[in-house]
């Protein structure tokens, strides 16, 4: 049995909590910049070797990464990551090699998860509104997100 095996379901109120609390301690001209800065908090928080398998914190990471991402880039293919990044997971997991998707060597991968998903695609949809805001409700830029997925990819 693995340690993730038994793993708590996301509490929704905390993961909003989580959230706001990280958008408030992070500061930035942009709203792009503050989300940003709050991405890489959540992201150091889930590597300290005390978080790993926090799936809330998770899902708070999984939403700011897709906010970040999107309104940065204004691209809505976006909304396809966080379900290709579950089907990842589940595939590697399938096999048995879900090691391989390890980001820091002090933290098992956490199992798919429909809330992770859901909270990735609510970061999406916060993001297209933040790079709307942005620009003055331009357009979006179709594939402008394609490059930094693939460097997440491998």
């Amino acid at each position: 049995m693995s340690d993730t095996d038994n793993l708590p379901e996301i509490n929704h109120q905390e993961v909003w909590r989580i959230i706001e609390q990280e958008l408030l301690l992070s500061k930035g001209p942009k709203v792009t910049e503050q989300v940003g800065k709050a991405f890489r908090a959540l992201q150091a928080r889930r590597r300290d070797g005390a978080h790993g398998t926090d799936v809330n914190l998770a899902a708070a990471e999984h939403y700011m990464y897709a906010r970040f991402l999107t309104g940065t880039t204004g691209d809505p293919l976006v909304m396809a990551a966080p379900i290709g990044y579950a089907l990842k997971k589940q595939i590697y997991f399938t096999l048995g090699i879900e090691d391989w998707m390890r980001t820091s060597p002090n933290n098992p991968v956490l199992p798919p998860s429909v809330g992770s998903v859901v909270w990735g695609e609510l970061g999406v949809a916060d993001g297209m509104k933040d790079f709307q805001g942005i620009n003055g409700g331009g357009s979006v830029r179709i594939g402008g997100s394609l490059e930094a997925l693939k460097q997440g990819a491998y």
